[in-house]
């Protein structure tokens, strides 16, 4: 059984019903798994892990996503569109596994002492995912077709 913040995943729990979300929780392990689709983008939607601690929590997001991992020169490129997004960014990062292809979102935050979340912040730890997709998932595309290198693929997104 892993320990968590109960006090945390409440809070979760209650944006999560508030704003409608259909998930899953797993008591032992601290984790809500969800789905958010429907979002103006170029993927189809993004399936969520909450991982709660003891004072922090961690959300993961996964895109329908891959590239072809056994194209070298297509990795590259998409290593350096992540490693060039990333940079500068304030709530969480992309990353890429070399290994299976996946693309997604990774953020934490920290909520040690009696620092529980707010709903303003949870909001922004949730949604941040969501964002930095519909930002960025077009150049994604561009780059798995082939269709651009990494620093016009950027350009194509920041327009």
């Amino acid at each position: 059984m892993s320990r968590y913040s109960k006090d945390i995943s409440y809070k979760i729990e209650k944006l999560l019903r508030f704003n409608g979300f259909e998930y899953r929780f797993n008591e032992k392990m601290g984790s809500f798994e969800f789905i958010i689709s429907g979002f103006d983008s170029e993927i189809e939607g993004l399936d969520f892990l909450i991982l709660v601690h003891e004072g922090a929590f961690s959300v993961y997001a996964y895109s329908n996503l891959k590239v072809d991992t056994d194209d070298c020169e297509l990795k590259a490129s998409m290593s350096e569109f992540i490693c060039r997004i990333n940079y500068g960014m304030r709530i969480g990062n992309f990353e890429f596994d070399l290994d299976n292809g996946n693309i997604f979102f990774k953020a934490f935050a920290n909520c040690k002492g009696e620092n529980l979340p707010t709903d303003e912040m949870l909001k922004i730890y949730i949604f941040a995912p969501v964002e930095s997709f519909k930002k960025y998932a077009k150049g994604m595309i561009n780059i798995i077709n082939k269709k651009r290198t990494a620093k016009e693929a950027i350009a194509v997104c920041e327009i």
